[in-house]
């Protein structure tokens, strides 16, 4: 049997439109390939949590809040995170913006981040 080329179009456009959301990747993140490359990681994210120098939390819950071309927006809420960018410690709402191995966040206190680049396993 064969699929009319109008409903194999309409059929694969949907099948994209229904794509999960990209979420943040497991692995280590740096600033750029330079740092990749010399394993000076600034950011380790795990499956329910991340860790750097200036900021962790463990239990995330995401909560999508927007798609552009290749980015997804997500708010973040960390059920326990410390470090300079918590403030005091425990809950915290943030954002991360993940892209194909790239990952942005808008830290608690409002302090910008840069484009954390996914560094090969």
């Amino acid at each position: 049997m064969r699929i009319a080329p109008g409903l194999a179009a309409s059929l694969a456009l949907m099948g994209s439109a229904l794509a999960a959301p990209q979420k943040p990747v497991p692995g280590r993140y740096a600033v750029d390939a330079a740092s990749c490359a010399t394993k000076d990681f600034f950011l380790t994210v795990k499956a329910n949590g991340f860790e750097s120098s200036v900021f962790s939390c463990e239990g995330l819950t995401l909560y999508l809040r927007g798609e552009a071309g290749d980015r997804t927006l997500w708010q973040v809420d960390g059920r326990q995170c410390r470090g300079l960018h918590a403030g005091s410690g425990g809950p915290k709402r943030f954002h991360m913006e993940v892209q194909p191995n790239r990952l942005r966040i808008a830290w608690p206190d409002g302090t910008p981040a840069s484009t954390f680049l996914r560094c090969s396993p």
